[in-house]
């Protein structure tokens, strides 16, 4: 692995196999299976299987999944992971608290009544529970305006479960449990949550299960639940499930045509533990939106900050009640 966080020594490596799938490289470097497993799955953290050819990553995209994971070991802490304390739902709010900053502004509690458009087919405003808003673009996820969502092959198979003691050691862990270990297609990303995260009561774990969908989320995850967790209650080796729920979550998408041009969706979360998606697809609206401004800035010191209500207005007027 050294050579990778060296740029001439990964070139040289690299020449012949930038194009190449990524499990070539790795049989090349005579590695054993359990080591080319250990790279595909624990390291660059891919989800599907990579012995099936659709599913195969380039060499070039391997490396930079394993440069990620190099490079991001120990920046804050021993492990290359952050995690938000209260659940996902905290990045949301950590962006509205940033957007805040510069001059956003919010209004909660409301549902989109109407979505106006003009003679030409584009998006001019929306009506929020009588109250018209206009703006330039309109940025949405699928729940907000479902006539544009369309059913997607994908699907994400989960399994939550509340269990009495923790996996391994007393603490939030991440567990990669790689394809055919439990007669699983893809590998299975298992997150397990403690008090200290504030997502269960302390003394109690929440361990999440998921994978990409070959059946029903019981069919895929099951053997591998059963395989860590235990139901019985004599069992005095593993966690005992106290509570637990298996779904499939359809993931949608948005129709290729009849959408407005400046109406931008957001895709529905993929199977990964992370958000390396969705930043990417905020990067790129943004870059639709507004291709020469520097997409999330340095955040200005507070006393340097200088409000400018008139600026702020003008992608986003308030109209009060208005008739169209």
């Amino acid at each position: 692995i050294k050579f990778i966080t060296n740029p001439q020594e990964r070139e040289a490596h690299l020449e012949n196999f930038q194009n190449e799938p990524f499990t070539l490289f790795l049989k090349k470097q005579n590695l054993t299976p359990i080591l080319q497993s250990f790279i595909l799955y624990a390291i660059s953290l891919l989800s599907k299987s990579q012995d099936i050819d659709a599913n195969q990553v380039s060499t070039a995209e391997g490396i930079n999944l394993m440069l990620k994971y190099l490079q991001s070991a120990g920046k804050y802490g021993s492990t290359p992971f952050l995690i938000t304390l209260y659940g996902s739902g905290e990045l949301s709010q950590a962006f509205c608290r940033l957007a805040a900053v510069f001059g956003a502004t919010y209004i909660l509690r409301c549902n989109i009544t109407e979505l106006l458009l003009d003679e030409k087919g584009c998006y001019k405003g929306i009506v929020l529970d009588g109250q018209t808003l206009r703006s330039k673009f309109l940025v949405s996820n699928l729940d907000h305006l479902p006539q544009y969502a369309i059913p997607s092959p994908r699907s994400i198979s989960r399994c939550i479960c509340i269990i009495d003691k923790s996996l391994e050691a007393d603490r939030i862990a991440y567990v990669v449990i790689p394809p055919n270990t439990f007669g699983n297609i893809h590998s299975i990303n298992v997150l397990q949550l403690d008090g200290g995260a504030f997502a269960c009561p302390r003394g109690k774990y929440l361990v999440h299960f998921v994978t990409v969908s070959s059946g029903t989320a019981e069919e895929d995850l099951k053997t591998s639940v059963e395989a860590l967790l235990s139901t019985d209650v004599t069992d005095t080796k593993r966690p005992h499930i106290l509570w637990k729920v298996y779904f499939n979550q359809h993931v949608r998408k948005a129709k290729s045509e009849d959408v407005p041009e400046n109406i931008f969706f957001t895709s529905d979360l993929d199977e990964t533990s992370f958000f390396d998606t969705a930043v990417q697809e905020a990067i790129d609206v943004h870059k639709s939106m507004y291709p020469e401004d520097e997409f999330i800035p340095q955040v200005p010191d507070p006393s340097e900050v200088e409000w400018d209500v008139e600026a702020g207005q003008k992608d986003a007027e308030v109209q009060g009640t208005e008739k169209e």
